[in-house]
């Protein structure tokens, strides 16, 4: 995972605004809301709120934070074994034609070979 070129840390867990390096943020008080892969941040309060009805806490109140500075970040993200390597992304579109081709042309892109592909299911 890599962080964007921008200034943005995170982006809120429900209302998706983006939130800034060395900026406040909110934290679930639930320790399940608080690991590292669910990991879930709010910008505000009335965020933190939203989140309530929907995780069912019996007891929970919102824990003020500071996000760290973007080199803190960094080395975070350099120290963590279990963050993967981001992934290069091919996009793969059907071949098209012109206006002005003729029928041969569509003909000859069938009989080409074909690329190798990738299927990526994500659940």
């Amino acid at each position: 995972m890599t962080l964007p070129p921008h200034d943005v840390w995170r982006n809120c867990n429900i209302c998706k605004a983006a939130m800034g390096f060395e900026a406040e943020y909110f934290c679930c008080s639930v320790s399940t809301c608080n690991r590292k892969r669910t990991g879930l941040f709010f910008c505000s309060l009335a965020c933190f709120e939203a989140h309530l009805p929907e995780a069912r806490h019996r007891d929970a109140w919102a824990e003020r934070q500071r996000s760290p500075s973007r080199a803190q970040a960094l080395a975070e993200l350099a120290e963590d074994p279990d963050v993967p390597a981001p992934v290069a992304r091919r996009v793969v579109s059907s071949a098209t034609t012109s206006a002005g081709s003729s029928g041969n042309t569509e003909r000859e892109a069938e009989r080409a070979e074909p690329e190798a592909e990738v299927l990526v299911v994500v659940s």
